[in-house]
């Protein structure tokens, strides 16, 4: 015994999409194409394949994004914190260091 399950399908002919998809059934080329069946079968296992695999490539985009993203604000923070390192070491108006108020007991018997 077969596992066949029956689904009917009705064409509004008044809506575009449906008269659309009646007259392509219509007008196949039945060597290409042998049973109506088979038409809709591989039509609705590609639409939904595609779904599918666009719903992966949008989620794949969305990594390569993230990452591009993250890259670009590590790239920045380095190159901020590079500059304001660089400038701090190079400066030539550098000014005495403020030690007045350190509690330098912590250090024993050293001298400042």
């Amino acid at each position: 015994m077969r596992n066949t399950k029956f689904c009917n399908i009705r064409f509004n002919l008044d809506n575009p999409a449906h008269r659309k998809a009646w007259e392509h059934l219509q007008t196949m080329d039945r060597d290409k194409y042998k049973s109506y069946s088979n038409t809709v079968i591989n039509a609705i296992n590609s639409y939904f394949e595609s779904e599918y695999n666009s719903n992966l490539r949008e989620t794949e985009w969305e990594k390569q994004l993230d990452k591009r993203i993250i890259s670009a604000i590590r790239k920045g923070f380095a190159e901020v914190i590079s500059t304001n390192i660089t400038e701090r070491i190079f400066n030539d108006n550098k000014s005495e260091l403020q030690t007045d108020d350190i509690d330098w007991e912590f250090l024993g018997d050293i001298e400042k």
